[in-house]
């Protein structure tokens, strides 16, 4: 059995009549509304870490190395790693460790990993240029083909072009519908009135508090929200092993 059915027109429509006292938008407003509901349920499911949007298990993401190939394009619908978040999908299943680049140019990984190996770290990289994916580069460079599979934080499929009929991400629990179509609403402030504005702040935050007591959120390590270590700071130790005993904590 599915979950309630909801849909972009749906919620459109609720959208309209809190900003404009009717259901039915027009062409232009509508896309707006869109928008709208598209940055808000962004904003929610990443306020909230919540869980339904893990993917994990069957649904986790995968890798498949190549002999000489160091980076890899992650699945398009990527937001954040579930650190550590990467293993060998074969057996003994090892899990990666997460490395950033000032500690990879600390230890001098360039020396270190300089030859091909099974894949023992990761490093996030920037997004392609020209798809605008994530990229991973795996260390040292394999030197043969492995399948890694990763465990992360998805996007919520867009609301932005979808058509009326559309069904909202399934993954986005129904209950809170309503606090999605009130941040919606309040990212439309010019077709509120002050008081408008000032009571749906306040359903929002009722709404956001619900949705974080009854979600179980994810709570995240904070390996990617660390801020970048600046030249003459002390950085934060953590041990990284698996070749030849190398340590990196000094």
């Amino acid at each position: 059995m599915a979950v309630e059915s909801i849909t972009v027109g749906d919620l459109v429509s609720r959208v309209h009549f809190h900003v404009a006292g009717t259901a039915t938008a027009g062409t232009t407003l509508a896309t707006e509304i869109k928008w709208a509901l598209d940055f808000a349920m962004k904003q929610l499911v990443r306020q909230i870490d919540h869980p339904a949007f893990i993917m994990t298990g069957s649904t986790a993401g995968t890798v498949t190395t190549e002999n000489g190939t160091s980076d890899y394009a992650l699945s398009d619908s990527f937001s954040r790693m579930v650190e550590p978040g990467v293993k060998q999908n074969a057996a003994p299943q090892e899990t990666l460790m997460q490395i950033d680049q000032q500690r990879y140019d600390e230890v001098e990984g360039d020396r270190i990993w300089s030859s091909r190996d099974k894949p023992r770290y990761y490093m996030l990289m920037g997004r392609s240029t020209s798809t605008g994916t994530q990229t991973i580069r795996l260390i040292p460079t394999p030197d043969a083909a492995y399948t890694l599979k990763y465990t992360y934080f998805a996007l919520p499929t867009s609301i932005k072009s979808a058509s009326d009929g559309t069904q909202l991400d399934y993954r986005f629990p129904r209950e809170f519908v309503d606090g999605l179509v009130l941040a919606a609403a309040l990212h439309l402030p010019q077709y509120l009135t002050r008081d408008q504005n000032a009571n749906m702040v306040i359903q929002l935050q009722e709404a956001k508090r619900d949705m974080r007591r009854l979600s179980k959120p994810y709570t995240p390590a904070d390996f990617q929200s660390r801020r970048y270590q600046l030249s003459g700071g002390a950085m934060t130790p953590y041990r990284v092993s698996g070749l030849s005993g190398t340590d990196l904590s000094h």
